[in-house]
């Protein structure tokens, strides 16, 4: 048994999420996205990759209910562990720069959409 705190649980904890969003069970995603997100803070470390992406993938939930107060700070944060950890040419922070452009086109803030 790996336990509450082990990244693999969270990771389990993840994927639940997305199956429960996929289905548009908001309710019941956000609760173990949160979970997944703090398991991989306090057994990962808060700049670690895996974190970054739990903090996209809860955000992408916010921004998909319209939460864009709560999604905004999640999708920074999640490009800025991207750019310190895994440096400006990484893949995955080409993800999180996509995603937080993306966040500001759909609400229409051009001007905060272009440099990304």
């Amino acid at each position: 048994m790996l336990g509450t705190d082990h990244p693999d649980t969270a990771t389990y904890l993840n994927n639940l999420a997305a199956a429960f969003r996929d289905q548009e069970r908001n309710n019941a995603a956000e609760p173990l996205y949160i979970q997944s997100l703090l398991t991989n803070r306090r057994m990962l470390g808060a700049d670690h990759p895996t974190t970054a992406t739990s903090l996209n993938n809860l955000a992408q939930l916010y921004r998909a209910q319209e939460r864009y107060s709560d999604a905004e700070p999640l999708l920074d944060e999640a490009l800025s562990i991207h750019r310190r950890v895994l440096g400006a040419d990484h893949p995955a922070t080409g993800d999180s720069l996509n995603n937080l452009a993306g966040f500001h086109l759909e609400q229409g803030r051009y001007a905060k959409a272009a440099p990304l």
